[in-house]
Parts: structure tokens; C-alpha cells; sequence
């Protein structure tokens, strides 16, 4: 009789902590939840602002509500007056840090430059060549959580012609002379998961470039590994041949003549996405020009008074002569993605960050300000470094139930003046709210 009412009193404990374990579990669930109530939710995909309650469970948008729910136990942000976008995205850097004329640097290394990213509202970014070791490092790193910041996407390498682009800077590449050494080449790499695979295809620069055979064989290997490529160009020429050998987008634009509208009807109709880095190209006048560029809150906030003052006149040894020709031959770039634009070309954000005349993170809303400025609409601009740039890296970034909840709040209207993506409230990486 004793053994008998033991057990029972067992059995009762187990329930009882059973019970409490079930109602932690629900609580803890509950506690996790994230609600931004009274919010202007900005769609890039339907062009549309709507007033919701946005509840984040789990990394993700689970519901647009109308109303809060009387009994919701999470945690509720008060996003009153306050607009929410997608996180935005850097489609083309170089994420050691920062450098500027006359020898300024500020190098941070790729999981510093991660951070930095989140500051300026840029929850990913791809890196398109660096330490090779250290790019497999550190986004092997972060998926195991010992790096925060902005997500870590990566080409891994450059390939490219022996003593090719990529080569000159002393970081270690992989070069391909011959189709048969491009197919070893990207299934060696390929092994390594390469979110992309970028290709240097430069036939009339000023150093060696791989030949088309060669480049042909390199796409259509890498399409065997379900890889998408980014080629590297300079001409109209690079171009034409890229898109018929099947690249999945170009990076750059032509510098030496303005883009025709047969190649962009021909990037359209073959699909074949754009990343033209205007920043790159021209920010380095601009931030010569116009000092005040280089004033505002965000630029300051990413970025060293070293690197900022590297850019003033006094300093490059520039005549205003030669500023205002190159602010004239930069028109052509403007006219260029205009033309992309109107041939219904999609256009990513990549400002080819760590290069002079970029800076990292704030490079991207100037990329958006240079696209709007070139023909693009405040919607279009931030579908660019949005749900676009999401759709390209094969990722669901958006305001929508099961997107990923990347997402950023601003005090101003994006849609009124892309600049305004730069009035940052707060930042929203896979749910959680960074400080």
C-alpha cells in the first residue's frame, strides 16, 4: 500500500512539473514574440504604405495585424510616425574597412565591417573578393554564432586570367587561363559553397583577361553547381559577350561610352540582372565637391575623421578644372543605368565598397540616392537594396508574412526622399532588436 501511494505521488510531481514546464515553455514563447505597433509598413513589392501592428516570431513576420491582440505577452515597440522598411543590401563590397586617398585607412576586418553594416541599416551584404581563407572564416563563423552583424555573403574568390584584375592588390586568387583550367577551378571552389562566383572579364582593360571559351566554360560549370555568377566588366563589348555565355548579372558599366539600348534590351531579355556601382564611380568627385556629403550623422557614425578628411581638396592636389571634367564624364554613368532602366533591366544596390570614394554601409544609401537620381523612382531605388537584392540572393526580404524579419525603422519617409532611408530609428536583424 505504502510502494502503491509513492508512485502515485510520482506520478502527481511529474505532472505537476510537466505542467510548469508546458506553461514556461508558452510563456517563454510568448515573451520571444516582437509586435511594432502603429507603424507607416513601406512594401517596395506592391509600392504600397500600410498602417499595421508587423509581429515578428522566430526570425520572421508571422502576421499584419489591425488591431493588438488584448492578451499579446511580447515585447511591443511603439513605431508611431515612424516608417518600416526591409533591410537593406550591399551587393558588392570588399569588407576589409574603409581607405581614402594619400594612404588613409581604417581596416576592420570583415566581421567589423558586419557591424558596421547593422548601423547603417544594412542587414547583408556580398562580398565579391578578399582573403579567400578569411571570407570562408568568418561567415562559417557567424553561422555558428560567433559573429554578429550584418549576414555575410561571399564569392570566396576572384577568378581571373593569371596576372589579371584581382591579382595586382597581392591578395591571393584563383586564375584560369583555358576552359578546361576554369572547369577545375570552379569545382574546386564550388566545394567551399561560394554564395556566388565572380568572374573577371575584361578584354579591354590594361591586363591580361580571360578569353569567352574560357568564360563560357566557367558559367555553365558553375550553373552545374546551381551557383549563380557576377561578372566583372568594363566595356560594351565584355558586356555582349557575358550575356550570351549566360552570366546571372554584371557588375560595373561601361566607362569609356555610353550604354546603347540593344545590350540592355539584351541583358532584359536573357535576364541577366545589372549591379553598376555608381558610388565607386562617382562619389569620389562628389565627396571632393560637396564636403557636407561626408557631414552627415550616418557618414560620420561609419566612418574615421582620417578617412573623411582624405577627401578634401587640399589633400588629392586636385584643380577644380579637372574636378568639373570628371563630374561632367560621370554624367555618362547616370545616362547609362537610365538606359538599363528603361529596357526593364533589374538593378541591385552595389556600391563596391572598400574602394575610394565609398564608405561602408553608407555607401548603399548613396547608391540609392545616384539610382533615383539616374531615373529610378524612391520605390524602385528601394526595391534595389530590398526584395530585389533578397530575390537575387535567393532569400525572402520583405514586410510580408514569412519574410525573414530584416527590418528598419526610420523617422521619415523613404518614399517623399530616398535620403531619408539614412534617418535611422532602430535596427531589426532576425527578430531582434540591435542596440
Amino acid at each position: 500500500m505504502l510502494k502503491y501511494k509513492i508512485m502515485k505521488l510520482v506520478s502527481i510531481v511529474k505532472c505537476l512539473l510537466l505542467s510548469v514546464a508546458c506553461l514556461w515553455t508558452a510563456s517563454s514563447f510568448a515573451q520571444s514574440a516582437l509586435l511594432l505597433s502603429n507603424a507607416n509598413v513601406v512594401d517596395p513589392t506592391t509600392q504600397k504604405i500600410e498602417f499595421r501592428h508587423l509581429l515578428i516570431k522566430q526570425g520572421r513576420i508571422v502576421d499584419k495585424l489591425l488591431s493588438i491582440p488584448s492578451d499579446f505577452q511580447g515585447q511591443i515597440i511603439d513605431a508611431q510616425g515612424k516608417w518600416i522598411i526591409p533591410g537593406l543590401n550591399e551587393l558588392h563590397t570588399h569588407s576589409f574597412g574603409n581607405r581614402g586617398p594619400g594612404g588613409a585607412h581604417n581596416f576592420v576586418g570583415t566581421d567589423g565591417t558586419a557591424k558596421l553594416m547593422l548601423n547603417a541599416g544594412v542587414t547583408s551584404f556580398l562580398d565579391l573578393f578578399g582573403y579567400e581563407d578569411e571570407l570562408f572564416k568568418h561567415r562559417k563563423q557567424q553561422q555558428d554564432g560567433k559573429i554578429e552583424g550584418a549576414d555575410i555573403f561571399t564569392s570566396l574568390s576572384c577568378l581571373t586570367a593569371t596576372k589579371g584584375h584581382c591579382t595586382e592588390y597581392g591578395v591571393p586568387t584563383r586564375v584560369m587561363d583555358s576552359p578546361e583550367q576554369a572547369i577545375d577551378v570552379v569545382n574546386a571552389l564550388a566545394k567551399k559553397s561560394p554564395n556566388v562566383i565572380k568572374i573577371v572579364y575584361d578584354q579591354h582593360g590594361g591586363l591580361p583577361s580571360i578569353d569567352k571559351s574560357t568564360l563560357t566554360a566557367a558559367i555553365r560549370t558553375a550553373k552545374k553547381h546551381q551557383i549563380k555568377t557576377i561578372i566583372h566588366i568594363s566595356s560594351i563589348d565584355d558586356m555582349r559577350d557575358a550575356i550570351h555565355a549566360g552570366a546571372s548579372a554584371l557588375t560595373h558599366i561601361p566607362d569609356d561610352k555610353e550604354l546603347p539600348i540593344n545590350i540592355a534590351e539584351l541583358m532584359a531579355k536573357h535576364d541577366v540582372v545589372s549591379i553598376p556601382t555608381l558610388s565607386v564611380n562617382t562619389d569620389y568627385v562628389d565627396f571632393i565637391k560637396n564636403p557636407e556629403i561626408l557631414a552627415t550623422p550616418l557618414a560620420v557614425k561609419l566612418s574615421t575623421e582620417q578617412i573623411r578628411s582624405s577627401y578634401k581638396l587640399d589633400n588629392v592636389k586636385w584643380t577644380l578644372a579637372r574636378l568639373d571634367e570628371l563630374h561632367t564624364r560621370n554624367q555618362l554613368y547616370y545616362r547609362s543605368v537610365k538606359t538599363l532602366l528603361d529596357a526593364g533591366v533589374t538593378i541591385l544596390t552595389g556600391s563596391d565598397s572598400g574602394n575610394y570614394g565609398t564608405i561602408q554601409g553608407y555607401s548603399v544609401h548613396r547608391e540609392m540616392i545616384k539610382l533615383v537620381q539616374s531615373g529610378m523612382s524612391t520605390w524602385q531605388a528601394l526595391a534595389a537594396s530590398t526584395t530585389d537584392a533578397g530575390k537575387f540572393l535567393g532569400k525572402s526580404y520583405g514586410v510580408n508574412i514569412g519574410d525573414e524579419a530584416n527590418l528598419v525603422l526610420l523617422t521619415a519617409s523613404p518614399i517623399e526622399d530616398i535620403a531619408n532611408s539614412q534617418k535611422i530609428a532602430m535596427v531589426i536583424h532576425h527578430g531582434k532588436i540591435i542596440e
